[in-house]
């Protein structure tokens, strides 16, 4: 069962939302449970600070400890400065009104942090990926998850280069997991093409992060947010399965425009939010289906808010590859990475179920861990 509301013209009131984070944690056992809650770092686009406060009015009394793990993948650590813009909250008020509310990092880079939790088969993740690839995988999970009663995954959903849409179990893997998920599904996206994957609701690597999450033994919740101009529209509480589903489906309302033509040059802007390089490139695949094969693009990205925009890094899209576009000036389009961009033919065929488009003609039959080139040479 899921517990929402979504609009495509109005944001959610703060005491709509206290309402539906009311009601679904009434229908959970949480008295005397310890629980933990993760959350996105921020390269992500929510309202932490009003959740943050939310979840401490309604559980601080029925909570016997109430946690907090930030979803990094392999995102840097934050600071204590930043943890505290994350959330919104002063110094003071950490250490005094939320004094017994702990925040972790997600210690991706300790090994010691992690657990294993199980194996995806070989034979699974040839069916899970449609064949692209086998291999096993170990799933490992940041050791922390278990000491809680209950796990509550809080953050928003947006369209992905990577997965299709953010969210759901994505905070689990590869927010909070360790590498050998995150390698297999970055390189599984990889394979497909973000630009058949980013707007696709069910998707491949959507599947093995579900299967990766399915091995998680602990009480799970999902309140999967739909933000736009940093206002919420949509707040749904339910499993992370379902809860995503129906945010999914809010957002490709929201964060999909569909344009009558490709354009030869593009340029989008990426706000200080994302402060390397590496993550900056979100807005980069998101204008990429709507460049011309054979044409270029850029991204950019804000010194400032008020700043000049400065290149940091470009490529060469040529036809049927996936990467992308233009270095210089003189774009036809130019936008910020809050949107995903489609064509109208492909807006069409991905509207009418939003499920991954027909992979193109090629042989992707791939071995995990791919072997590297040395080896290959050796073999």
């Amino acid at each position: 069962m899921v517990i929402g509301r979504g609009f495509e013209d109005r944001f959610l009131t703060e005491s709509e939302t206290r309402d539906l984070m009311s009601l679904a944690l009434g229908l959970a056992q949480l008295d005397g449970r310890r629980i933990l809650v993760i959350i996105p770092d921020r390269t992500r686009t929510a309202p932490i600070p009003l959740m943050f406060r939310l979840f401490f009015e309604l559980l601080r009394e029925r909570a016997a400890q109430l946690d907090y793990l930030i979803a990094l993948g392999t995102h840097k650590p934050l600071s204590e400065d930043s943890i505290n813009q994350l959330i919104g909250v002063q110094p003071d008020e950490r250490a005094g009104v939320y004094g017994g509310v702990r925040i972790f990092n997600h210690q991706w880079n300790e090994p010691d942090t992690f657990v294993s939790i199980g194996v995806i088969t070989s034979s699974e993740i040839s069916e899970l990926t449609g064949g692209l690839m086998k291999g096993p995988i170990d799933v490992r999970l940041n050791r922390k998850v278990l000491d809680y009663d209950l796990l509550i995954i809080c953050g928003p959903t947006f369209p992905h280069e990577v997965v299709g849409f953010s969210g759901g179990n994505k905070y689990s893997f590869p927010g909070v997991g360790g590498a050998e998920v995150i390698n297999f599904s970055h390189w599984l996206g990889a394979l497909i093409t973000s630009y058949s994957v980013i707007g696709s609701k069910d998707t491949p690597v959507r599947r093995v992060i579900d299967k990766a999450a399915s091995l998680i033994d602990s009480q799970k919740m999902f309140f999967s947010l739909v933000v736009k101009d940093e206002g919420l529209a949509g707040l749904y509480a339910g499993s992370p399965e379902e809860a995503y589903s129906a945010a999914a489906d809010l957002s490709a309302k929201l964060h999909i425009r569909c344009l009558e033509k490709t354009f030869k040059r593009v340029r989008s802007v990426t706000p200080p939010m994302y402060e390397d390089v590496w993550t900056a490139a979100k807005g980069m695949y998101k204008l990429e289906p709507v460049v011309e094969d054979g044409e270029k693009s850029s991204y950019t990205r804000l010194t400032s808010t008020k700043s000049a925009t400065r290149t940091v890094r470009c490529w060469t899209r040529p036809a049927i590859t996936s990467a992308t576009t233009f270095c210089g000036s003189g774009a036809d389009l130019i936008t910020i990475p809050a949107v995903s961009w489609r064509t109208a033919p492909t807006c069409a065929a991905w509207a009418n179920s939003m499920r991954l488009p027909a992979l193109r003609s090629r042989a992707l039959m791939s071995r995990w861990p791919p072997e590297s080139p040395k080896r290959a040479a050796a073999g």
